[in-house]
């Protein structure tokens, strides 16, 4: 009974400081469109997910603002981030497990790398394509689909496939899908 009350209590908190959460004044912004501010229902929305502590890196963030702005432009990964994600144990060059692109007589190798248990890049990148130079072994680029698509059975772990499944559900139908890359202007993702 004891909890009861309590709950009662947290949810009147909630819904009286409601309008204090949707209208209160934003003043960070995301790359290409920083003259943007979500509102309403987005505003909220953007709150409540940022609230979970596996949501913790700034790229994060930053991606699902762009998401819910609804602009579906590319963003560009950072230097820095790039640089973060190169030094990253979980992505390496494997040559058996290339997947070969050809571009301007050059030959590159793609790799798909999976983040999801990365505390920086987790909850922003997810899997990736990874863009190798095939001759060297070195990361020149990453390739991704910001959006919470289904997978099929065994690509994802059921608990982050419910995740995904339930964030598509309630995110606001004007959000759009957005490709992440680092200093390249196009891609064809191999899948």
């Amino acid at each position: 009974m004891l909890f009861l009350n309590l709950m009662k209590k947290v949810i009147c908190l909630l819904l009286w400081m409601l309008p204090f959460i949707v209208y209160a004044e934003d003043s960070t912004a995301v790359g290409d469109r920083p003259s943007q501010k979500l509102k309403g229902y987005k505003k909220l929305f953007y709150r409540v997910i940022t609230l979970h502590s596996k949501l913790n890196s700034r790229l994060e963030k930053d991606l699902l603002r762009h998401y819910l702005i609804g602009s579906g432009l590319t963003h560009h990964l950072s230097d820095a981030d790039f640089l973060r994600l190169k030094t990253n144990s979980i992505v390496y060059f494997n040559p058996d497990h290339c997947k070969t692109l050809y571009s301007n007589q050059q030959q590159y190798c793609i790799q798909q790398a999976d983040l999801i248990d990365d505390a920086y890049f987790g909850w922003a990148l997810g899997t990736i394509s990874c863009i190798y130079q095939t001759t060297s072994g070195v990361l020149i680029s990453i390739a991704d689909v910001y959006d919470f698509n289904k997978k099929k059975k065994g690509n994802r772990s059921l608990k982050y496939e419910m995740i995904t499944r339930v964030f598509n559900l309630i995110a606001p139908k004007s959000a759009r899908s957005f490709l992440i890359t680092y200093n390249a202007d196009g891609y064809i993702l191999v899948p």
